[in-house]
């Protein structure tokens, strides 16, 4: 299967402009190694997911509300294409797609990858960065959700960006 997120990664750059021309929205220095900033912001997005999944809460009995979870998965995902842009890679994957019961451990491996991506030099990060991708949709697939779910999300996600930074 042929994942593409050129689309996304170019909203993500009319965005992140849109963003900079706000003032006091953005001051962000070049940097040729990721920012903590970068991660982080990637990490916090990961553990919202976690945190709607209520994988870890195993005394929370409530219904997980699917279409939050899956917003938070757009959340990721912007801040993945953002990454990828900073670095110039195009995320542009043949994969195969397999599911995982084993949701914590899935967490866990992305978390891992993403903490590796501090201080790392953005040049030498595409491999990096697939493999994140990867395990990525590894996630959302073993979450139930389709590409195309998620791309929707993603859509409804930055019309509500935009409507907050207007």
């Amino acid at each position: 299967m042929i994942i593409d997120f050129t689309d996304i990664q170019s909203r993500q750059v009319e965005f992140i402009q849109y963003l900079k021309e706000r003032p006091k929205v953005i001051d962000k220095k070049e940097s040729c190694k990721f920012t903590d900033e970068e991660v982080w912001g990637l990490k916090s997005e990961l553990a919202e997911v976690e945190n709607e999944m209520k994988c870890h809460k195993y005394w929370d009995l409530s219904e997980i509300d699917d279409n939050k979870v899956l917003e938070e998965m757009s959340d990721v995902l912007s801040h993945l294409c953002n990454i990828a842009n900073e670095s110039n890679i195009k995320l542009i994957l043949d994969i195969e797609l397999k599911q995982t019961n084993e949701l914590m451990k899935q967490f866990t491996s992305l978390d891992k990858q993403i903490n590796d991506l501090i201080g790392y030099k953005k040049q030498y990060a595409e491999l990096k960065i697939k493999r994140i991708t990867l395990d990525y949709m590894i996630l959302l697939y073993s979450l139930g959700f389709t590409l195309e779910e998620l791309r929707q999300a993603y859509l409804n996600k930055m019309e509500s960006n935009y409507s907050r930074f207007s």
